[in-house]
């Protein structure tokens, strides 16, 4: 499973959503919503627009969790953006696993275990699009 990791770590290497390091206008006061009303959300293009493209929102993006008012919302965010992956949202899970760029610290740990479960639960969707990722990613290198 560790070379599954490797393997996700690098497919996922280059951040193909945005090229500068900033923030989509309303990207903050949506991602507010959505943590603030998580149990009501259903749509899951709401959900998706949540996951950060650019460094500068996934900085937006995790500091929700220091903030008591939106932690508990925050951590149930992340239970549904692998619930909806687990279901073979691929839409989603390709956004998902880009967000491993992101990832450090404590949320490391959490993430790596979410990406595990959704491999282990849809391994064919799950490596279908790892490989089409990789072979992006060669393409671009050519």
């Amino acid at each position: 499973m560790r070379s599954l990791f490797l393997f996700l770590l690098l497919a996922c290497s280059y951040n193909t959503f945005a090229a500068a390091d900033s923030i989509r206008a309303g990207y903050i006061d949506s991602i507010k919503h959505v943590v603030k009303n998580i149990a009501t959300i259903k749509d899951s293009r709401v959900i998706e627009y949540c996951v950060p493209t650019t460094a500068a929102e996934s900085r937006a993006y995790f500091s929700l969790d220091y903030e008591k008012e939106f932690s508990t919302g925050f951590h149930d965010l992340q239970a549904k953006l692998a619930r909806y992956c687990i279901a073979g949202n691929t839409k989603l899970l390709k956004k998902y696993l880009y967000l491993s760029e992101y990832v450090d610290g404590y949320f490391a740990e959490d993430y790596f275990v979410a990406v595990e479960k959704i491999a282990r639960a849809n391994i064919v969707s799950f490596l279908q699009r790892t490989r089409r990722l990789r072979q992006r990613e060669n393409k671009e290198i050519d």
